[in-house]
């Protein structure tokens, strides 16, 4: 998915995790700037393969983030 101009100024953008960074995770979330960080994170959904993906709208300009997999790592 290639980030999608939405009509409110933001862009909507696919996240992904793939398998291999998420061996044995059970759970994957996204956090970053455009969530507040920590206590809004985003939750992931689990892909065919073994990864993770989710598709969130953030506000133009440069997004932090990070992947939290089992709440803690």
């Amino acid at each position: 998915m290639r980030p999608e101009a939405r009509p409110d100024g933001r862009w909507r953008l696919r996240f992904a995790l793939a398998p291999q960074a998420a061996a044995g995770a059970s759970s994957a979330r996204v956090a970053g700037s455009f969530t507040g960080w920590q206590g809004q994170w985003v939750a992931m959904g689990r892909t065919a393969d073994g990864g993770f993906e989710a598709v969130i709208d953030v506000p133009p300009g440069t997004q932090l983030y990070k992947f939290v997999l089992d709440g803690t790592r």
